[in-house]
């Protein structure tokens, strides 16, 4: 009986992307190593070594998996090191299964506070031919996000529009954080919000549009649009029925929703007294769009992800069904 021989990868990048590559291919591949700049000497995982970069040209492999959002950055760097570009790869988790190089993908709610908002993630994916487009009402977290991007320099297109989104152009208030950041978290759409601890009593007044608008004022065509992320504090249904243009016209597009909230009223994450990721995923039935939903953990909020056209394919393998 013969054996069959496993090729030989490396995984690049050893945090939770890497980690997930490594249980989705243990079976698969021989993983012969992690790679990570920041790794700790002798570090390993599971028996795996874990290595800095510079040991790469020394080791027997056949792929290179990246699981990391800088893309373009590790790829600069294998190069560098002399890697073959055949035998480099995309480990494809999250947002990277929906978004590819050139497209043109729209971060609904920011959320600079901690460097780690989406739309850095999409503007690695979309590349020097790309174009992303973050929209958030909280000027703050706009401002952090503008002196990032200034430091960072991306290849792609960036557009900022400090607004926020709703099911028709309106103005809107929004609660303050009282976590010493003044973070703005949504009131529109979600009646009591404010029981939340983190959050004060303070007010201030924001303008709301439609993403149909937005996209019309930006002269973007609807069709051209690849995916759209949308994390914003319980306003998302309202936010999808104002995109009913793009919804129609676009026959290839994935979104990913963030749902399922609830504080200890049961307010957020309802609505007409339903869970919302039910309602939005009854919404977008209607649309044509096959989705799931999943939770990040059983006792957590998730996300609904909805797929049509030449996405139809990916959607599956987003996440299970954990209503």
């Amino acid at each position: 009986m013969s054996t069959e021989i496993k090729k030989r990868i490396i995984i690049y990048g050893f945090g939770v992307a890497g980690k997930k590559a490594y249980n989705e291919f243990k079976k698969k591949f021989e993983i012969i190593a992690f790679v990570d700049g920041l790794c700790e000497i002798d570090a390993e995982f599971n028996g795996i070594p874990v290595f800095s970069p510079d040991v790469i040209p020394t080791l027997n492999y056949e792929i290179i998996f990246i699981a990391s959002m800088y893309i373009d950055e590790i790829k600069n760097n294998l190069l560098k090191l002399g890697v073959n570009s055949d035998k480099v790869k995309l480990y494809k988790t999250g947002l990277s299964k929906f978004i590819s190089s050139g497209d043109i993908a729209i971060q609904v709610g920011v959320n600079m506070y901690h460097n780690d908002s989406q739309l850095l993630n999409m503007a690695e994916l979309v590349g020097k031919d790309g174009t992303v487009i973050g929209i958030e009402p909280d000027f703050n977290s706009i401002k952090y996000l503008q002196e990032y991007l200034d430091k960072k320099n991306f290849a792609c297109k960036i557009i900022i529009v400090n607004k926020g989104t709703f099911s028709q152009k309106d103005t809107k208030e929004m609660y303050v954080a009282s976590d010493g950041n003044n973070q703005l978290y949504s009131t529109y759409g979600t009646p009591s919000l404010a029981s939340y601890k983190t959050w004060t009593r303070r007010k201030i007044t924001v303008q709301v549009d439609t993403i149909d608008n937005i996209l019309s004022e930006l002269k973007i065509e609807p069709e051209k649009i690849s995916h759209i992320n949308m994390t914003i504090n319980g306003c998302e249904y309202e936010s999808l029925k104002g995109m009913t243009n793009i919804l129609e016209k676009n026959k290839n597009l994935s979104l990913t929703v963030i749902a399922g909230r609830e504080n200890e009223k049961g307010d957020i994450g309802f609505i007409n007294g339903k869970p919302d990721h039910i309602v939005i995923s009854d919404y977008l039935l209607d649309f044509g769009f096959k989705n799931t939903f999943s939770r990040f953990s059983p006792n957590s909020y998730g996300y609904v992800t909805a797929v049509k056209g030449n996405k139809d394919q990916e959607w599956l393998e987003w996440g299970d069904n954990n209503g």
